[in-house]
């Protein structure tokens, strides 16, 4: 193991035991003085190897305040402090570590809710029917399918920022246009098969795609769902981000520069309430919070590492 692994290791498991020590606190639980003098001890570390450039870990970048802060937590349990006087310190602290991958998974979803519809989860899945030979081919949904993911990509190309995870392209919609005019020229399913996958971006002959989709039509939903490509969303998938972010916004934390308001943690509860709207006023609206809170998110973390890593090379 080198260097780098070591203060990796060492730095990861000192932080989850110290979050850990500062959330028993925040809950009115005893202190542990060891893992949290440990936490103040191996967050400077982190914070120097971050600044030089030693290792990075994404949007978790603590500041001296932050150091300053978990040392006066420990300073206060030294000195033995009442413990109701130490849940405020240990809460600033606490938010620190706040997971910054629930603001990784809100940026993958906000696309879909800010330009997605039912019409695209729909679509999707009688195209990964043709694909693998388990479902029939159906127009009706094929064709609204192909004209709101359309609507999604130009979407997502007004939108500032960048880093959406699922962005359809030119040739994606061409792609499915083309499926839709296949089937509406009645040519025969086996002849659609290339077609269909053309739309997930897998390639291959006839008979390897055949193959492959016999494959995967044995391995389940679940199994494969990651396999396809495609701008459509899940209900459970939606509700489980927008889950993780609304615990994020409760907790608080400053990730990136960002650090959520009350209306933050307004907009995320309410796109909840609103992720499967597919019509009318409430599509308006889920769309119109999507789009707010995407303009107030810092950029995702794999763009600010290529920054940092292009920064370093200069």
């Amino acid at each position: 193991m080198d260097a780098k692994e070591d203060i990796l290791d060492y730095v990861g498991s000192a932080l989850i035991d110290g979050e850990e020590a500062a959330s028993t606190i925040v809950s009115g639980g005893e202190p542990d003085l060891e893992k949290l003098e440990r936490w103040a001890e191996a967050m400077e570390v982190f914070r120097v190897e971050l600044a030089n450039r030693r290792i990075y870990a994404g949007w978790l970048r603590p500041t001296e305040e932050d150091v300053s802060a978990a040392r006066h937590l420990v300073q206060l349990v030294r000195d033995g402090v009442p413990r109701e006087a130490l849940v405020e310190p240990a809460r600033r602290v606490f938010r620190v570590t706040a997971d910054p991958q629930a603001l990784t998974a809100l940026r993958s979803v906000l696309p879909w809710l800010a330009g997605g519809s039912g019409a695209l989860t729909e679509g999707a899945e009688v195209a990964k029917g043709i694909a693998t030979g388990t479902g029939e081919p159906d127009l009706q949904k094929l064709e609204r399918w192909a004209e709101d993911m359309e609507v999604f990509r130009g979407e997502i190309t007004r939108m500032a920022g960048g880093g959406a995870l699922l962005r359809p392209t030119e040739e994606d919609v061409s792609a499915a246009r083309h499926l839709v005019q296949l089937v509406r020229d009645g040519v025969p399913p086996d002849a659609l098969i290339e077609a269909a996958w053309r739309v997930f971006d897998m390639a291959g002959d006839a008979d390897s795609l055949k193959r492959r989709g016999a494959t995967y039509a044995r391995l389940g939903d679940e199994k494969t769902a990651h396999i396809f490509f495609s701008v459509a969303r899940q209900p459970g998938e939606v509700r489980a981000f927008l889950d993780s972010a609304i615990d994020l916004f409760e907790r608080g934390g400053n990730v990136a520069g960002f650090v959520p308001t009350p209306d933050d943690l307004s907009r995320v509860r309410r796109l909840r309430e609103l992720a499967m709207a597919d019509s009318g006023e409430e599509l308006a609206e889920r769309r119109r919070l999507a789009k707010e809170l995407w303009a107030r998110l810092p950029q995702d973390y794999a763009f600010v590492g290529a920054q940092q890593r292009l920064a370093g090379d200069a």
